[in-house]
C-alpha cells in the first residue's frame, strides 16, 4: 500500500503550489488560524473557565466539541522514581508533543503537574483522540535517558451544537 499526494507545479523553476481548495469547506479550513500557546491551569476546576469560550464559539458555528481528558505518568521501574526536574521535563515534552499534533481547531491545557486536555472539534474527534495517544505513548529522550509515559485519556461529549440554552430559574 503506498500513499501518494499530487500537487500543482507553479510557472517557476522547482517551486511547488498546493493543490487548489475544490469547495467552500476547503477554503474555510484554509482560513483557520495557526495553532494557540498551551494554556497553564493549576487544577482540573479551572477547566471549565477555559473551556467555554472555546466551545462557545463552536456552538455559534453550529459544532460541538468533544474534551480530551490526559493524565500522564512515568512508566519507571517499581522504587526507582524520577527526580522531579527529570519528571518536569518530560511531562513539559508531553504537552508540546500534543501542541505540535493537534489540528489547528484544537485547543491544549497543561493541568497541574501530570494533567492535560484537548478541546477538539467534533468532526473527527474520535480519530483524533486516538492519534495524539499514540503520539502521547511514544518515547522520550530525557537527560540522555529513554522514558516512557502512561496515558490515560477520557473523551467526553461537550454540550450539542447550537445556542447555548437560557438558565433555568427556581
Amino acid at each position: 500500500m503506498s500513499i501518494s499526494s499530487t500537487a500543482v507545479v507553479s510557472g517557476q523553476t522547482g517551486s511547488v503550489a498546493p493543490p487548489v481548495a475544490q469547495n467552500a469547506s476547503n477554503d474555510a479550513a484554509a482560513r483557520v488560524p495557526p495553532p494557540g500557546p498551551i494554556a497553564l491551569l493549576s487544577s482540573w476546576s479551572a477547566l471549565d473557565g477555559w473551556r467555554e469560550p472555546r466551545a462557545g464559539r463552536c456552538r455559534r458555528l453550529g459544532r460541538s466539541t468533544r474534551l480530551l481528558r490526559v493524565a500522564v505518568t512515568p512508566a519507571t521501574v517499581p522504587g526507582h522514581p524520577l527526580e522531579a526536574p527529570v519528571l518536569a521535563r518530560l511531562v513539559a515534552a508531553c504537552a508540546h508533543r500534543l501542541r505540535a499534533s493537534v489540528r489547528a481547531t484544537d485547543h491544549v491545557a497543561r493541568i497541574g503537574e501530570h494533567g492535560m486536555a484537548v478541546l477538539l472539534d467534533d468532526a473527527g474527534a474520535q480519530a483524533a483522540a486516538d492519534r495524539l495517544v499514540r503520539v502521547c505513548q511514544g518515547p522520550y529522550r530525557i537527560d540522555d535517558q529513554r522514558l516512557v509515559l502512561r496515558v490515560l485519556v477520557d473523551l467526553e461529549q461537550t454540550q450539542a451544537a447550537g445556542p447555548k440554552p437560557p438558565a433555568v430559574q427556581a
